[in-house]
């Protein structure tokens, strides 16, 4: 289950409502520099751009309520 389990570890993917409508994400870079991350959800990819000592870039289909607990990634 690596295709599921690391992209899911790397932005603290958190489903809250069925069909992807709501989504909660909490990034880590879980010890590496930087990370690209593409998560495919039934109306398009959620995109995570994670770089060390930088605040993650995300985007998002619009159909999609994203909630992001971010910091400066470490």
């Amino acid at each position: 289950t690596p295709l599921y389990s690391l992209p899911k570890a790397l932005t603290g993917l958190s489903i809250e409502e069925p069909g992807f409508k709501k989504i909660k994400l909490h990034p880590s870079l879980l010890g590496l520099e930087y990370a690209t991350v593409e998560i495919p959800t039934p109306y398009g990819m959620v995109c995570c751009d994670l770089k060390r000592g930088c605040l993650p870039e995300i985007s998002a289909p619009s159909e999609i309520l994203l909630f992001v607990e971010t910091e400066i990634l470490k």
